[in-house]
């Protein structure tokens, strides 16, 4: 396959930009699954851990279609 002139930092920022989407869906779960313990007043940290665990596990997925999606178009 031929090497595409411009192709490489491109493939890069969107790499940059999947991981980013990843860090930032986990932290927004996880945020408010915190502001969910405060407002029940419970002393334990369940909300935050479960945000958390759904955040990843949503940004996870988005990251993997979007791999996917990049390898396809990769090989056309």
């Amino acid at each position: 396959m031929p090497y595409r002139q411009g192709s490489q930092p491109r493939s890069v920022a969107q790499v940059a930009g999947m991981g980013l989407e990843l860090a930032g869906t986990t932290v927004a779960l996880a945020g408010l699954g915190h502001l969910v313990d405060r407002y029940c007043g419970g002393a334990g940290s369940i909300g935050f851990a479960a945000g958390g665990f759904i955040g990843f596990g949503l940004g996870m997925y988005r990251f993997i279609l979007k791999a996917l999606k990049q390898i396809e178009e990769t090989n056309d």
